[in-house]
């Protein structure tokens, strides 16, 4: 099946169903003749509207195929990248991607670890646009800020005498 041409497709059906047509009308009536003629044309019409649906069909099959693959390459690259990198701990990054959109989840030690594993996954070539959901370990075990002028609650309250 051509889907490129899906008429190409149909024009053995419809070569068929004149063949069958032209038999008929041989044998009928002036009044029976039109209304196979009607009967005929409303098959093939039908026929081709099939045809055209099921090539479309089979086209968007290939394409959605040909995009999961796609995206399991940029996984891959990606992931390639995180591993290959000497600042990045890749085995603690995990990589997911959707139609071009990378989303990365899992720890770093900093924020320039997490930066550059966004970095690297936005420069491997197919990727649309990169979510960055990992977590700075550090920041979390021990409950500092960004901003190293305002002390975590965990800290002012340990100074207080508290648990």
């Amino acid at each position: 099946m051509n889907a490129r041409h899906p008429a190409s497709t149909t024009l053995p059906v419809r070569a068929t169903l004149a063949l069958i047509a032209a038999a008929a009308l041989a044998a009928c009536s002036p009044t029976e003749r039109q209304e196979v003629r009607k009967d005929t044309a409303q098959v093939t019409n039908s026929a081709g509207n099939a045809a055209n649906s099921a090539a479309a069909s089979a086209e968007k099959a290939v394409e959605n195929a040909g995009k999961a693959i796609d995206d399991a390459g940029i996984t891959a690259k990606v992931k390639s990248a995180l591993l290959a990198d000497d600042q990045v701990k890749g085995l603690q990054i995990n990589v997911d991607t959707a139609t071009g959109t990378v989303t990365l989840t899992g720890s770093a030690q900093t924020d320039a670890e997490k930066m550059r594993a966004e970095q690297l996954a936005a420069g491997v070539e197919g990727v649309r646009s990169v979510q960055n959901n990992i977590t700075v370990a550090a920041m979390a075990a021990t409950g500092a800020t960004k901003d190293p002028a305002k002390p975590a609650a965990a800290k002012s309250d340990r100074a207080k005498g508290g648990c």
